[in-house]
């Protein structure tokens, strides 16, 4: 068991390395990826609520920890949107890649929501249209880490349980 929590605090922390150094030059129109949102969902869609909330929580801390800012708002957001995502997953066919894909484009618009609601902005259309493009932008990214993190399922935490 240790050696599963090991190896998703490796991925949280790798995707939080790559968000921040390279994800910057994968800037589109404005918008871009949030990994360790994808990398929440995916993981909460293939091992439950409980591995999603628990990744969702840890990534939030590093994220809002490296952006200086938001620790509680960013740890929030992703500690539900691991939760939301895992119930889904109990639900939904998750070994396809498409609703893995449609999943992440759903839950990035929830994070923002929340993020949204916590850390309100002026620009309240600009928010809008940046929301639904990163959810398209995750939706693409997640098409990527979905497969990687699939191939690499036997080291994630066992899937839960579910009713």
């Amino acid at each position: 068991m240790a050696r599963r929590a090991a190896f998703t605090a490796a991925v949280v922390l790798f995707c939080a390395g790559l968000q921040f150094t390279l994800v910057n030059w994968a800037r589109i129109a404005g918008v871009e990826p949030d990994l360790l949102l994808v990398v929440t969902v995916v993981i909460a869609l293939l091992s439950g609520p409980r591995a999603g909330m628990a990744t969702g929580f840890s990534a939030g801390l590093v994220e809002g920890a490296l952006l200086g800012r938001g620790i509680g708002v960013y740890a929030g957001a992703k500690t539900a949107v691991g939760y939301l995502a895992g119930v889904a997953g109990g639900r939904l066919f998750v070994e396809n890649l498409l609703v893995t894909m449609g999943a992440s484009a759903v839950m990035t618009l929830v994070h923002e929501a929340i993020i949204g609601i916590f850390t309100p902005r002026a620009a309240v259309f600009t928010t809008i249209a940046l929301a639904v493009g990163q959810a398209v932008y995750n939706a693409a990214v997640a098409l990527i880490i979905g497969a990687a993190l699939r191939r690499a399922r036997p080291l994630l935490p066992p899937e839960e349980q579910r009713a």
